[in-house]
């Protein structure tokens, strides 16, 4: 218990103080890594005008960059130090290109009826389906910054991450099986979580990517369960819609946490000091506890009404404002 809340404080004061470094960037400076190029009017270039991102694109760039600087904490917690100048700069660009290509992939996918398959092309497709062309611009900075070593992988695993959102493979059916889904969701979020560890300019060994690629699978079941109301509204198929639709919520729970497990069993292989494996793992214990919390939730609402209130939003969704569901939080995180 004592070496736990040891790990825990060292992880609570690590997050605590990026957080704080992270909130000064994104108010200060979020905009200056992009280089937004000049905005055109009728191919006449606008001196001292530049395309700027709306207020939409802007939040969500805003919620990536908060998202991404989390891993970016277990990632150089693990490693032993802090990301370079560089390296923020290529995390910025990657925030703030990830949400354009899920509503480009979103979109384009209903609207494509030409038959083309847009497999390992993110570029070609990014001229077809983005006519501001920021998502290409994006990622013409990543590859203008990235070291020549690690441009090729990171290339790789982004066509991994594109692959997966284009073919759309989440879209619901009837005759798609938990072990379909739960493929789906491995490399959704295996292949993301990858994909910001290879813009780190640190050597990438099998044993980390294997560790990563479990780490990514358990965030996306994480966001699966704490967003299932969005995601049974938008007609995804995810393990805990599969699973508690069938009412089989204690299996969900089972299959979280044997997650968990093969996570944290795959970190201690990791080839890093055991004291910043357990330190880095504790910071993912948060997001861990906050699903618990979420699980929990489900189970009273299950026993109060007798069927889970799927419809119901306010009853769904994990409001953390409320202070009962922060003092629950805390139980959680003190818990091993």
């Amino acid at each position: 218990m004592i070496k736990h809340l040891y790990h825990l404080s060292q992880a609570t004061t690590r997050l605590t103080l990026g957080f704080v470094k992270a909130l000064w960037y994104v108010y200060r400076k979020r905009h200056n890594d992009l280089e937004l190029p000049p905005s055109v009017t009728q191919g006449v270039m606008t001196r001292n005008a530049h395309i700027f991102l709306t207020e939409k694109e802007d939040k969500r760039y805003k919620h990536y960059l908060f998202g991404t600087s989390y891993l970016s904490f277990i990632f150089c917690t693990l490693r032993g130090y802090n990301r370079t100048d560089n390296e923020r700069y290529l995390y910025a660009n990657l925030a703030a290109l990830t949400p354009f290509f899920d509503d480009l992939a979103d979109a384009y996918r209903h609207k494509d009826d030409t038959g083309t398959v847009w497999y390992n092309n993110p570029e070609t497709y990014g001229q077809v389906a983005d006519e501001r062309g920021l998502s290409l611009h994006f990622l013409q900075n990543i590859y203008k910054k990235l070291p020549p070593p690690y441009l090729q992988p990171f290339k790789d695993i982004m066509h991994k991450v594109f692959n997966v959102e284009t073919e759309g493979r989440q879209q619901v059916h009837h005759n798609i099986s938990l072990e379909h889904i739960g493929h789906i969701t491995a490399d959704k979020g295996g292949y993301s979580v990858l994909l910001f560890r290879r813009l780190l300019a640190h050597d990438l060994g099998e044993k980390e990517y294997a560790a990563l690629y479990q780490l990514g699978n358990l965030i996306q079941i994480c966001d699966d369960i704490l967003d299932f109301w969005f995601d049974r509204q938008e007609g995804i198929a995810t393990i805990p819609r599969y699973l508690m639709e069938q009412n089989h919520l204690v299996e969900l729970s089972q299959f979280f946490d044997n997650q968990v497990d093969i996570t944290h069993n795959a970190f201690k292989e990791l080839p890093y000091p055991k004291g910043r494996i357990e330190t880095a793992f504790k910071m993912l214990h948060f997001l861990i506890s906050i699903t618990r919390l979420a699980l929990q939730r489900y189970e009273e609402l299950e026993k109060k009404y007798g069927t889970i209130p799927f419809d119901t939003r306010k009853e769904m969704v994990l409001d953390m404002e409320q202070w009962g569901n922060r003092f629950r939080l805390i139980k959680y995180l003190l818990k091993r």
